[in-house]
């Protein structure tokens, strides 16, 4: 699995790779989006590809909306897949949503990675 940071390769690689959004990082006033193109399937995944990818992607939309239990239920459903390339990522998501669960978060959370210097 490679990462890309910014949308200026996606429209070349896409069709090409299976590419999903990971993160959205913010430094300073700036944001980055960060993808990652798989590159590597096995072939029973095939079948189930645009599934796993829905998935994927309703998974980041419930995380950023603070539905916990969709996102720990997607989890569930998504380690292992793409050849175990993205089971760390599906980790920190795991151990953020447990983190997060018990926070008050403010109105103003979006689920934005702050990387910010203090």
């Amino acid at each position: 699995m490679n990462i890309i940071i910014g949308k200026d390769k996606l429209n070349e690689l896409d069709g090409r790779y299976v590419i999903l959004e990971l993160d959205i990082v913010r430094v300073g006033p700036d944001e980055h989006q960060a993808y990652a193109l798989v590159d590597s399937l096995e072939l029973g995944e095939l079948q189930h590809l645009d599934r796993y990818r829905t998935l994927h992607n309703k998974m980041m939309t419930n995380y950023r909306g603070r539905n916990w239990d969709f996102v720990d239920q997607a989890l569930g459903h998504l380690r292992g897949r793409w050849r175990g390339a993205l089971d760390s990522f599906y980790e920190e998501m795991a151990n953020r949503v447990n983190a997060l669960r018990s926070q008050d978060l403010p109105d103003t959370w979006d689920g934005k990675v702050d990387r910010t210097p203090a």
